[in-house]
């Protein structure tokens, strides 16, 4: 009889074993979205964290241009200038906003240029330009511009360029104050444009930017790993070499290169076709939130892939991206499903030290593009920040120049040594 309760008391105390496990798998964190295409549920790998939408949408840079030849400045995100022109932007009128033919942005006497990394809706458009909500009609965007005609133009006038068609309106903007603001702009922060179709420009005189000390920190790689699958219990583990892992359930699989710290996911069950503009950046947003989140200084722009539609989240300190591609969110879809997810697995936590420290003008980037047999103006030089890990918990972010040409990455020169530390006979 004793023998009997006591086997009755075991088994009882396994199935509540059992009970409290599969609630630890499933619940909370441990249960993803059910389908690999975008999802509203509110199960999340890690403590993530994720930007607004207008934090990620907002313009790249801002360009102003007066003159003929045109002098340039840039104004960089966090600068005040920045800051200032965004504020004329979100507290602008518009009225009269029209289909104008044969609009060239080159023609005019002088302008701010407000460049996004995508496309903007209507509902975008206005969390930058909440006037623009009053209009009739409001085209999907990715530059918006103010403009004088002329030098002596009395209205500065406002333009959305949307592909070949080119809306505009006029603003109440005041032009006097345009027009100083702008020459203000040139005459302290002289930039160098080097392809108006792309806006490319370098800083013409040595330019100061900020070089880092940053902490780092690590996601817990299998929170990570099982937001992407619906049951966790039906996943294999392939140690493929010493620097891949792979986790599958047969349809999906998800990828550890140890050498890179990434982590990619891929559908091999997903379609190929042409590239579009499908899956709202919202949506991407709430599944970046599903898997992990990414950095709260996050901006968005659109990938190169050729056959579908890509988006990459670049993290900016002090105005400018992290260039490495094993820093960067890259998020492909086709038809609205997530076909790869690429993302690293080393996140910077904050900073501990910064100093401020100069870039090479662009006469002494031309002497360095030389030595490489290269010129100026046929590359494509970005401006932006290298990590370099300096142990597992501290990295060093240090300006350099990402020198393209034809699509190719030819180069990466020290920004502030014009020293070549990729690339060329020197690499």
């Amino acid at each position: 009889m004793l023998l009997r309760r006591l086997k009755t008391l075991l088994l009882f105390l396994l199935a509540g074993l059992s009970l409290l496990l599969s609630y630890f798998i499933w619940h909370g964190s441990w249960l993803g979205p059910t389908e690999v295409g975008f999802s509203t549920s509110s199960g999340r790998s890690t403590d993530s964290t994720t930007p607004t939408l207008q934090q990620v949408t907002r313009p790249t840079q801002v360009i102003v241009s007066t003159g003929k030849p045109a002098q340039n400045s840039v104004a960089l995100p966090g600068s005040g200038e920045y800051n200032r022109w965004m504020t004329m932007l979100s507290t602008l009128s518009v009225s009269n906003l029209r289909l104008r033919s044969n609009f060239s942005p080159a023609s005019v006497a002088r302008s701010a240029v407000f460049k996004f990394g995508v496309t903007l809706n209507r509902d975008n458009v206005s969390q930058f330009v909440p006037s623009i909500a009053s209009t009739a009609f409001t085209p999907p965007t990715s530059q918006i511009i103010l403009f004088q005609q002329s030098s002596g133009a009395h209205k500065v006038q406002i333009a959305l360029l949307a592909g070949p068609q080119t809306y505009v309106g006029t603003t109440d903007i005041d032009p006097s104050h345009f027009t100083h603001i702008i020459g203000d702009e040139i005459k302290t922060n002289p930039w160098l444009m080097l392809d108006r179709s792309t806006y490319t420009l370098v800083p013409k005189q040595s330019y100061s930017v900020k070089k880092y000390t940053v902490s780092l920190e690590q996601p817990t790689l299998l929170l990570l790993v099982h937001s992407f699958f619906v049951n966790t219990q039906a996943l294999t583990r392939i140690q493929e070499n010493k620097g891949r892992v792979i986790w599958t359930d047969g349809s999906r699989a998800v990828q550890w290169n140890t050498h890179a710290r990434q982590l990619t996911f891929e559908d091999p069950n997903a379609a190929s076709g042409e590239a579009g503009q499908q899956g709202s950046v919202s949506a991407i947003l709430n599944y970046l939130t599903n898997h992990g989140g990414i950095p709260k200084n996050s901006m968005v722009k659109l990938g190169e892939n050729t056959y579908q539609t890509s988006f990459v989240f670049q993290s900016i300190f002090n105005g400018l991206p992290i260039l490495n591609t094993a820093q960067q969110y890259r998020i492909s879809l086709d038809n609205g499903h997530i076909v790869t997810y690429q993302r690293p697995l080393i996140n910077i936590a904050g900073t501990s030290h910064s100093s401020t420290v100069k870039t090479i003008s662009s006469s002494q980037l031309t002497k360095t593009l030389a030595s490489l047999n290269l010129s100026l103006q046929s590359v494509t030089p970005q401006l932006g920040y290298d990590l370099k890990m300096k142990g597992s918990n501290t990295g060093i972010l240090e300006p350099v120049y990402q020198i393209y040409a034809d699509g190719e990455l030819k180069a990466t020169i020290d920004a502030v040594t014009g020293l070549v530390i990729k690339g060329g006979a020197n690499s």
